[in-house]
């Protein structure tokens, strides 16, 4: 019954988008239903739901482009699973294995300051607690502040928080949102559903170059890395340009009120930036603190960047396909994390344009052997 259920809900939202567009000035209904179904059996199996959201019924964002070249979920899923191998999943979704490695390969990234699980992990520089007292004691008496916390498994910031004081006269923590805590409330807020527990770490502060933007929100660009036998070079490039406020740069369609920028992979100057979603979707809008233009606008210290996300992305030989998160810092790039199976929504929206065009076709068609032994070398020889 509930599958029924949400089969249906599904089906009236997509009449309602495809209603609510053509009244817009998009693509007449008849075509969008046409175009829906030839792009759902299409090499892509793009989903009606993505459809929507990147508004292609819009020919006036997307004329002459292949769309073909979009996809969704499906196409997520089945890069991830051809070009990466499954026996590398662990290092990349446990952040505190991460970090390690971080740490021994000397990438930046943010400090840890401390850990909390319901199970027992020794590291060596921080303390790793075990129970909701020790917790409270630790934030108390031995946190450093600001700090953000985040689960050491999972994405799309949920279940973030950005920690900015602690308060001893109230025993309460101040968050960045200007909510006020007790500490049993932020200790029962950290909901942990995969059980891999809760870090820790340095609040980084926005580069000194984008503060004239969106303030002392801190900003992030997604690399889109291809790792072929020669080396990682980058695929796609955004920008996520967080509003003032917000001290999450996450674009979460739009709702977020960020921004999101497609930037040149080989200068790393913004080519174009979009707000919004769907029927609101807006293309080169300034930024709505501080009217500034980004386009043409040269990301800070954009050839330092370039250089750590190659020089990590090197030492992960079994993914092919690496979406990485790098912080813009007053310290320079940090790494934040790479994502295991990295979002491609984002990037499309961005760009305008689909990321299965020809280039990551040729690509998957030479590399595309992701659960193979032979993932990462092309025969049985060292050499």
């Amino acid at each position: 019954m509930a599958s029924f259920v949400d089969l249906l809900s599904k089906r009236i939202t997509n009449l309602t988008s495809i209603r609510e567009s053509a009244k817009r000035g998009h693509k007449p209904s008849a075509t969008q239903i046409a175009e829906i179904i030839k792009l759902r059996n299409g090499p892509s199996k793009l989903e009606a739901s993505s459809y929507h959201w990147y508004a292609l019924s819009n020919d006036a964002l997307y004329h002459d482009v292949d769309l073909t070249s979009f996809g969704g979920n499906t196409l997520k899923h089945w890069l991830h699973n051809r070009l990466n191998d499954v026996r590398w999943e662990g290092m990349v979704t446990d952040k505190l294995v991460l970090y390690g490695l971080f740490e021994q390969f000397g990438i930046p990234y943010p400090e840890v300051y401390a850990a909390a699980c319901r199970f027992e992990r020794r590291f060596s520089g921080y303390p790793v607690v075990r129970s909701a007292d020790a917790l409270a004691d630790l934030l108390r008496t031995g946190m450093t502040y600001p700090c953000f916390s985040k689960p050491v498994k999972g994405g799309s910031a949920i279940g973030a928080m950005r920690a900015e004081a602690y308060d001893a006269t109230n025993d309460e923590i101040a968050l960045s949102d200007g909510r006020r805590l007790s500490i049993q409330a932020f200790v029962d807020a950290l909901i942990d559903p995969t059980g891999f527990g809760f870090l820790f770490q340095e609040a980084v502060l926005a580069a000194e170059d984008t503060r004239t933007i969106c303030g002392d929100a801190v900003s992030g660009v997604r690399f889109v890395m291809l790792r072929d036998d020669s080396g990682a070079y980058p695929f796609r490039v955004i920008w996520k340009v967080p509003r003032i406020h917000n001290h999450m740069d996450n674009y979460v369609k739009g709702k977020s009120g960020n921004m999101v920028a497609s930037v040149d992979r080989d200068t790393g100057r913004v080519v174009r930036v979009v707000s919004g979603a769907g029927i609101d979707l807006r293309v080169n809008p300034p930024h709505p603190d501080t009217g500034a233009e980004l386009v043409g606008m040269q990301l800070p210290g954009w050839n330092e960047a370039l250089r750590a996300v190659t020089r990590a992305a090197e030492f992960f030989p079994g993914f092919r396909f690496q979406h990485w998160d790098v912080g813009l810092t007053s310290r320079g790039p940090v790494m934040y994390e790479l994502n295991s199976v990295g979002d491609i929504d984002l990037v499309q929206i961005a760009d305008g344009k689909g990321v299965y065009d020809e280039e990551l076709r040729a690509f998957v068609q030479k590399y595309g052997n992701a659960n193979r032994a032979s993932n990462f070398i092309e025969d049985a020889k060292l050499f």
